[in-house]
C-alpha cells in the first residue's frame, strides 16, 4: 500500500508542492481560538440548520429585515454549507472558515496547474519540464497580488470563484473540443460545485464571458455545425446545472434590479468604488495586479483610520520589489507573444481571453478604457461591475499564470538553443519560484489576511443566539445603534464590516446591510432615525408598530471611532424608558435586548384587521403622517378616503427621488406637487396650527405716519395656499391668514440708526425715514412671549413684551376645513410661505475672496491639489481637486433642532464627482443630510430638506466638498448658500378628505392558527369572522404574494398546488406602505370549512431549477454507464484541431483505433 502512495505522490508531485505551499501559508497565517470573520463573511456554522433552510427556500429572503426578493445567488451557498457542516462533525467551528478558505487556495492553485499543463501539451512532448512549469503556473496564481488582495479579506464567494475558475474554464473547453459523455459528466461536477461562487452573480457572468471568448475564438478558426451543436450543449448544461439559483436571479433582474441601483447606498456609493478601482487602472499597477485594496482605509484596534495593507504597501514600495513583479509580467508577456505566434487555436483563444481581463482592470489607461466607458453606458453594468478589479482581477490572474508558465517554457526552449545544459529547467524554475516567494513574502508572516479579521467573538452572542433558539422564530427584531446609511459597523472586539448575528439567529433582522435590496427596508430606516434623533417616543413607538418589530438588540460593543457620541446609546435607553410597551428582556454582556408589545399581535407574522382607511401611497419618507393619524391603513391611488397632497417632503436621496418641487424666491419660498384626479367637491383639513407648529414667520416692517412717527410692525404669515390650473394656468387662493402686529411706535426725534433685536438674536436696522422699509424677516414664537428690543443712536434700550399665545390664539382661530371644488389631474397645489433672513432663525451666505483662501484639503489620506477661485461678477466660488477633497464648512450655532429647514445651494457641476453635501447637527454628531447635489450643467440651486430633529438642541454646521480620487479632475461652482426655517409638519398634515371610513370597533381575530413551514408558504385557519376584514402579511409588498382559500381539508397535493385547488384573494393591497394586505369585502362569504394559503410564487423558480439540476445528473449518470460509440471519433478530431489550423476532417474519416490516440487530459 505504501509503494502505490509512494508512486502515486512522486506521478503527482506539483500536486504535493502546492499542497506544502499551502500548507505553509495556513502555518504562517492561523491563530488558533479565532474566527476567521469581517467585512463581508457568510458564518453557516452559527446555525446550519436555519442557514441551509434559507438556501433551500431562497427566493424569499425572510430573515433580511421585512422580508425581500433575493438580488443574490442564494441558493448557490447551499453545497458549500452542507459541506461545512459534515466537516463539523470533525472540527470545531471556528476552525470552519479557515479550513474553506485554505481548501479554496490549494484548488485555484491544482486547477491552475491543470489548466496550464494542458495547454503547454500543445507546445511540446517533454513531460518532466511541462510539469515543471505548469506547476509553476499553478503557484503564479497563488502567489500574485489579486489573490492575496482576494484573500485578505476573504469573501466565501471570491475564493470560490478563485478556486474553480480554472477547473470551470479547463472542463468546459475540454467537453467543447470533445464531446464526451464522460467529459460532459465532468463539466456538470464541476459546474456544480462551483455553484458557491455565484453567490455573487456577476461572478457566473465574469465565466460566462470567458467561455463566450474562448468558444467565439475557436470558432473563427474553425466555423462548422458541429462547433455549433457543442457550443448550444455547452450552453445548454451550464444553465441545467445552474437552473436552481440562476433562474431566481434572473427573475430578480428582470423585475427588480433597480431597487439595488436607486438605494442610498448605491447612490451615494457606486461612482465613488469605480473611480477607486479607476485609480488603480494604469497599466502599471495592472502589470503587478495591484488594486484599490492598497488605498483602502480602516479603523485599527485603536480606533485610528489607517491603510488596511499597510504591511504590503511597505513591502511593495522598495524598488527590489518592484523590479521582482515587473519581471514576472515580462514572462507572462513572453508567454503571451509566444501562444500568439504559435497560432494554435486554442492558444490564440487564451489570447484573447488574457487581453480582455486586462482591459477590463486597465481603467485609466486608452485604448482600454475606451471599451470600459462604452460599457458603462449601461446603468446595470455600471452597477455590477462598479468594483471591476473584484470581479476580473481572479481572471486576470489566471491568464497572467498560464502565459508565465508559457513564458518559462520560452526562455527554456531558448536557452537550450544556445546552451545544452539538462538542469537548465530546473535552474529557471528555481528562479522564478524564489522570485514568486520574495514578492509575496509578508503572506508568510502572518499578512496573508487583513490583521483584524482573526478574532475571538465574545462569548455574549452565542449567549444571544441560545435565547432567541427559545423564542418565537417568527417575530422580527430591530438592532440598535442606527446611526448610520452604510450597513457596516464596528466593534470594540475588532470586528468590522456588514454583520453576522444574523447567521446565528433564526428571526428577521432589520439591518441597514439589506437596504440595498427593499426599499422598504431603507425606508424603515429613515423612520426610525428620524424618531429616535428627534427623541419623539410616540414616533418611535409608532414606526415599532408599523414594521411589526417584536424585538430591540441593543449591541453597546458598536463603536463609531470618528463620532461616539452619533451612536446615541443612552438617548435610546431613555426613549425607551418612556415607552410602556417596550420591557427589558434579558442582557448578556454589552448586549441588551427589549420585547414589543404590538397591538396588532401577529401571529407568524399575520394579522387581521377592520377594513382600513386608504391614503395616497409615497416612495421615500421619514415621517409617516397617514399612520400616525389612523394607525394602519392601506395605500393606494384609487378608492383612497385621504388625500395627502404633500405625502412627504423628504430629500435625503437623489433628486430624482423627491416627490415635491421647491423654488426659493426673493422673499418666499415655494413648495408644489401636481394633484390626482380628485372628486369634483372634496374638503381641504388644515391642520390645527398650534398643535403642531410653535412658530410663525413674519416680516418686520417700518411705516411712516403722518405726524413724522413710525410704526414698527411684524407682519405674521400663515402659510399661503393656492391651486394652479392646467387648463388656464391660472392661480387661485384657497386658504391665507396673516396678522399685523404693531411691536412700537418710535417718535421721528429718535437718533438713527434704528436698532431691533427679536429675541435676543435677530438683528435689523432702520438707517432712514424717507419711505416704508421692509426691514427682514424672523419667527415669531406662539407658545412662550417674544422679546423686541429698540435702540437708537443716543437712547438706552428698551425692550417690549409680545405675548406669543395671543398671536398664537390668532391663528388658532382660523378656519380648518376648505371646499375646493373641480380638482384634475395635473392641477398643482402651492404652499407659500415667508423666507426667513435674519441669520438667527436662518443663515445665507455668498462666496468671496476671503472666502476663497478658508478652502482647504479635508482628506487624511489623499494629499492632491486643490484650487479655489473666485468669481466676483457672478458671486460664484469654482474649485477644482485632484486626488485630494476641497472643502468649505459654515457654522450655525443658532439654528433651533426642533424646527425643520430648507437649504439651497447655488451650484454646477463641470466635470467629476458633484459637490458632496452634508449637515452635521453639532449636539448629536449626527448627519441627518448626507448628499450629493444634482449635476447641474448650468448655475441652478439644489435644495435639501432639513427634518425637525430633537426638543432642546441647537446648532449645526453645513459641509461642501469637492472630491476627486485619483487623477480624475473634479470641478464644481458653488453661490449663495441658505438654510431656512420651514413649516414642515403644517405642509406634511395637510389632507383631503375624499372618502371618510365610518370608525368600527375593533373585534377579536378570526385567525385561530398560523402554519408557516418555510419562507415561502403560509396557512391560515380561521372562523367565519374572517369575512369583511383585511387579512395583513407582515412581509415586504411583492406581487409574487398570492393569497388562495382553499375548501375542505389540506393535503400535499393542494399544499404544493395552491393556485390549482383554490379560489385566489383577488384584492392584494399595499398596507402601511410595505406590507401585504388581501381586503375581504363584506360580501365575500368564506367557504365553510375552508384555509387560506399565502404563497410566493417566485419560489417555484427554484423548485423547478432543482428539478432540473438534479434530473440532468440523473440523466447524465445513466448515460455515463453506457459506451460513447462517438467518444473516439470526436477525441480525434479534437486532438487534430488543437495541433493545426486547417479545416477539421469529416468524422468517418477519422481512425478509430484507441491503442493510437493519447489520452485527454482535464
Amino acid at each position: 500500500m505504501f509503494s502505490k502512495i509512494f508512486r502515486g505522490l512522486r506521478n503527482h508531485w506539483p500536486i504535493v508542492v502546492i499542497f506544502l505551499a499551502v500548507l505553509s501559508l495556513f502555518k504562517q497565517n492561523y491563530i488558533p481560538g479565532t474566527f476567521l470573520t469581517g467585512w463581508d463573511n457568510l458564518h453557516p456554522e452559527l446555525d446550519f440548520g436555519v442557514n441551509i433552510q434559507r438556501s433551500i427556500f431562497a427566493v424569499w429572503q425572510e430573515y433580511q429585515g421585512l422580508g425581500l426578493l433575493g438580488g443574490m445567488g442564494h441558493a448557490s451557498d447551499l453545497l458549500r454549507q452542507v459541506f461545512l457542516w459534515i466537516l463539523s462533525i470533525f472540527l470545531p467551528d471556528n476552525l470552519l472558515r479557515y479550513i474553506w478558505v485554505f481548501l479554496t487556495l490549494f484548488v485555484g492553485g491544482i486547477g491552475a496547474y491543470a489548466l496550464s499543463k494542458f495547454l503547454l501539451d500543445k507546445l511540446g512532448k517533454e513531460e518532466k519540464s511541462i510539469k515543471i512549469f505548469a506547476l509553476l503556473g499553478g503557484l503564479f496564481y497563488i502567489f500574485n497580488l489579486a489573490t492575496i488582495q482576494t484573500f485578505h479579506v476573504p469573501f466565501e464567494a471570491f475564493v470560490a470563484h478563485f478556486a474553480f475558475l480554472p477547473w470551470l474554464l479547463l472542463s468546459s473547453i475540454s467537453y467543447f473540443m470533445g464531446a464526451g459523455r464522460k467529459s460532459l459528466l465532468f463539466l456538470s461536477i464541476i459546474l456544480l460545485i462551483a455553484t458557491p461562487a455565484a453567490y455573487i452573480p456577476t461572478l457566473f457572468v465574469t465565466y460566462i464571458i470567458s467561455i463566450l471568448i474562448l468558444v467565439a475564438s475557436i470558432l473563427i478558426y474553425n466555423f462548422n455545425s458541429q462547433h455549433i451543436k457543442r457550443a448550444l450543449k455547452l450552453s445548454f448544461i451550464i444553465f441545467l446545472v445552474n437552473a436552481f439559483w440562476l433562474l431566481p436571479f434572473i427573475f430578480f433582474t428582470l423585475t427588480s434590479s433597480e431597487i439595488n441601483i436607486n438605494s442610498k447606498i448605491n447612490q451615494m456609493a457606486t461612482e465613488t468604488i469605480f473611480l477607486q478601482n479607476k485609480e488603480f487602472g494604469e497599466i502599471a499597477d495592472v502589470m503587478l495586479l495591484k488594486g484599490f485594496w492598497f488605498n483602502n482605509v480602516d479603523p485599527n484596534f485603536q480606533g485610528l483610520f489607517t491603510y488596511m495593507m499597510n504591511p504590503w504597501r511597505d513591502h511593495l514600495a522598495k524598488p527590489f520589489i518592484q523590479i521582482i513583479g515587473y519581471a514576472l509580467f515580462s514572462i507572462v508577456f513572453l508567454g503571451f507573444v509566444k501562444a500568439i505566434l504559435s497560432k494554435k487555436p486554442i492558444l490564440t483563444a487564451f489570447s484573447f481571453l488574457f487581453l480582455f481581463a486586462f482591459t477590463m482592470l486597465t481603467t485609466a489607461t486608452p485604448p482600454f478604457s475606451w471599451f470600459d466607458q462604452i460599457f458603462r453606458i449601461i446603468p446595470l453594468f455600471n452597477q455590477a461591475f462598479r468594483f471591476p478589479f473584484t470581479k476580473f482581477s481572479i481572471l486576470t490572474a489566471l491568464t497572467y499564470s498560464i502565459f508565465f508558465s508559457i513564458g518559462l517554457y520560452t526562455i527554456k526552449e531558448f536557452v537550450n538553443k544556445k546552451i545544452k545544459f539538462s538542469i537548465m529547467p530546473y535552474l529557471i524554475s528555481l528562479i522564478a519560484f524564489v522570485s514568486l516567494i520574495i514578492f509575496v513574502f509578508p503572506a508568510f508572516r502572518l499578512d496573508l489576511f487583513y490583521h483584524k479579521e482573526r478574532l475571538e467573538i465574545p462569548q455574549e452572542y452565542f449567549q444571544t443566539y441560545e435565547f432567541f433558539k427559545t423564542q418565537d422564530p417568527n417575530t422580527r427584531i430591530a438592532n440598535f445603534p442606527q446611526h448610520t446609511i452604510w450597513g457596516w459597523n464596528f466593534y470594540s472586539w475588532g470586528y468590522g464590516g456588514s454583520g453576522f448575528p444574523w447567521y446565528g439567529i433564526k428571526q428577521p433582522i432589520l439591518d441597514r446591510a439589506f437596504d440595498v435590496w427593499s426599499p422598504y427596508n431603507e425606508n424603515y430606516y429613515w423612520e426610525a432615525a428620524d424618531a429616535l434623533y428627534s427623541k419623539d417616543a410616540k414616533q418611535f413607538e409608532d414606526v415599532l408598530n408599523k414594521y411589526q418589530i417584536n424585538w430591540l438588540f441593543l449591541d453597546k460593543n458598536i463603536i463609531n471611532p470618528q463620532t461616539p457620541k452619533a451612536l446615541f446609546v443612552p438617548e435610546l435607553e431613555s426613549l425607551i424608558s418612556q415607552t410602556s410597551s417596550i420591557k427589558k428582556k434579558e442582557q448578556f454582556g454589552n448586549i441588551v435586548i427589549y420585547e414589543v408589545d404590538l397591538k396588532d399581535d401577529p401571529k407568524s407574522f399575520v394579522f387581521d384587521t377592520e377594513i382600513l382607511a386608504s391614503a395616497n401611497k409615497y416612495n421615500w419618507t421619514s415621517d409617516d403622517r397617514a399612520y400616525a393619524s389612523f394607525g394602519n391603513y392601506i395605500s393606494s391611488t384609487e378608492s383612497l378616503s385621504y388625500y395627502y397632497p404633500f405625502r412627504t417632503l423628504f430629500s435625503a436621496k437623489n433628486e430624482n427621488d423627491r416627490e415635491f418641487k421647491a423654488k426659493e424666491e426673493e422673499k418666499t419660498i415655494e413648495f408644489s406637487n401636481e394633484l390626482a384626479d380628485l372628486p369634483d367637491n372634496i374638503d381641504l383639513l388644515i391642520p390645527p396650527f398650534l398643535e403642531i407648529e410653535d412658530t410663525l414667520p413674519a416680516d418686520i416692517l417700518a411705516e411712516k405716519n403722518s405726524d413724522g412717527s413710525f410704526n414698527i410692525y411684524a407682519d405674521i404669515k400663515a402659510p399661503e395656499i393656492s391651486i394652479v390650473r392646467e387648463s388656464d394656468k391660472k392661480e387661485e387662493k384657497i386658504w391665507e391668514k396673516s396678522h399685523k402686529y404693531l411691536i412700537a411706535t418710535v417718535s421721528k426725534d429718535i437718533s438713527l440708526p434704528l436698532k431691533i433685536n427679536l429675541n435676543g438674536g435677530a438683528n435689523f436696522e432702520l438707517k432712514s425715514l424717507d419711505k416704508n422699509k421692509y426691514l427682514g424677516s424672523t419667527l415669531i414664537l406662539l407658545k412662550q412671549n417674544n422679546n423686541a428690543t429698540l435702540k437708537d443712536a443716543k437712547l438706552s434700550p428698551e425692550t417690549i413684551q409680545i405675548d406669543g399665545s395671543e398671536i398664537g390664539s390668532l391663528f388658532a382661530s382660523a378656519s380648518k376645513v376648505i371646499n375646493v371644488k373641480d380638482i384634475k389631474k395635473g392641477d398643482i397645489l402651492k404652499i407659500k410661505t415667508v423666507k426667513v433672513n435674519d441669520n438667527f432663525s436662518s443663515f445665507e451666505t455668498w462666496p468671496s475672496e476671503k472666502m476663497e483662501k478658508e478652502i482647504g484639503n479635508c482628506s487624511n489620506f489623499r494629499r492632491g491639489e486643490i484650487k479655489a477661485s473666485f468669481d466676483e461678477e457672478n458671486k460664484l466660488m469654482e474649485v477644482s481637486s485632484e486626488n485630494a477633497a476641497a472643502c468649505v464648512s459654515f457654522y450655525m450655532p443658532s439654528l433651533d433642532h426642533s424646527r425643520a429647514y430648507i437649504s439651497f445651494v447655488e451650484n454646477k457641476n463641470i466635470n467629476g464627482h458633484p459637490l458632496h453635501f452634508w449637515l452635521l447637527n453639532e449636539d448629536q454628531k449626527y448627519a441627518p443630510i448626507d448628499s450629493f447635489l444634482s449635476k447641474n450643467k448650468s448655475v441652478s440651486s439644489s435644495y435639501l430638506i432639513i427634518p425637525p430633529q430633537e426638543q432642546f438642541g441647537t446648532g449645526y454646521s453645513l459641509h461642501l466638498e469637492n472630491i476627486s480620487i485619483g487623477k480624475d479632475l473634479t470641478t464644481n461652482q458653488f453661490g449663495k448658500t441658505g438654510v431656512y426655517p420651514i413649516p414642515y409638519k403644517f405642509i406634511s398634515s395637510l389632507v383631503f378628505e375624499v372618502n371618510k371610513p365610518i370608525p368600527s370597533e375593533k373585534s377579536p381575530s378570526a385567525i385561530t392558527a398560523v402554519n408557516h413551514p418555510n419562507e415561502s408558504l403560509y396557512i391560515i385557519e380561521h372562523d367565519e369572522q374572517i369575512q369583511g376584514k383585511t387579512l395583513v402579511l407582515s412581509q415586504g409588498y411583492d406581487k409574487g404574494w398570492n393569497a388562495y382559500q382553499i375548501p375542505g381539508n389540506i393535503n400535499i397535493v393542494k399544499l404544493a398546488l395552491p393556485f390549482l385547488f383554490g379560489k385566489k384573494l383577488g384584492d392584494h393591497v399595499l398596507v402601511n406602505n410595505w406590507a401585504n394586505g388581501w381586503s375581504l369585502a363584506s360580501d365575500q362569504r368564506p367557504a365553510t370549512n375552508s384555509q387560506i394559503i399565502i404563497v410566493y410564487l417566485p419560489q417555484y423558480l427554484q423548485y423547478v431549477g432543482f428539478i432540473l439540476t438534479i434530473g440532468t445528473f440523473g440523466i447524465l449518470g445513466l448515460f455515463s454507464l453506457k459506451k460513447d460509440p462517438k467518444r473516439l471519433t470526436e477525441k480525434r478530431f479534437s486532438d487534430k484541431l488543437i495541433k493545426s489550423n486547417d479545416s477539421p476532417p469529416e468524422a468517418g474519416q477519422v481512425r478509430q483505433r484507441r491503442d493510437k490516440l493519447p489520452l485527454m487530459r482535464h
